[in-house]
């Protein structure tokens, strides 16, 4: 290729394995508000905190893709933890960055305080 800036050309297997995956469709921005009601940024922000969303989901759970065999049959029987009653609460749920708890403020002025004192030390 002459031009540095361009992508190599995907191999037909990748170009196969994007369109069956639909990895090669995105969603215009706005079909994205037409149907949700939010733009692109929102839904990324919404994505970070809520549960069940992207990495704020279950450790463990095989909701996703197919559970054949024995194991499949097992786990629906509630082998494992998992089956009908398995959805639990998250241990640790997701919480906005914002938040903080009284005690967290309070432990933020005591260590804004001692840096200060140090510095004050630091400094005589």
């Amino acid at each position: 290729m002459t031009n540095d800036d361009a992508k190599p050309k995907k191999s037909l297997y990748q170009r196969y394995w994007e369109a069956k995956h639909g990895r090669n469709k995105t969603i215009s921005d706005e079909d994205l508000i037409k149907y949700t009601g939010k733009t692109r940024a929102e839904i990324i922000e919404w994505g970070k905190t809520a549960p069940g969303v992207a990495g704020n989901q279950a450790a463990g759970k095989i909701s996703m893709g197919p559970a054949s065999g024995l194991g499949g049959f097992e786990a629906a029987q509630g082998y494992g933890g998992w089956g009908f009653d398995a959805e639990q609460k998250m241990k640790f749920p997701p919480t906005k960055p914002a938040q903080t708890t009284q005690a967290q403020a309070e432990a933020q002025a005591r260590a804004e305080e001692k840096r200060k004192q140090l510095e004050e030390e630091e400094s005589d």
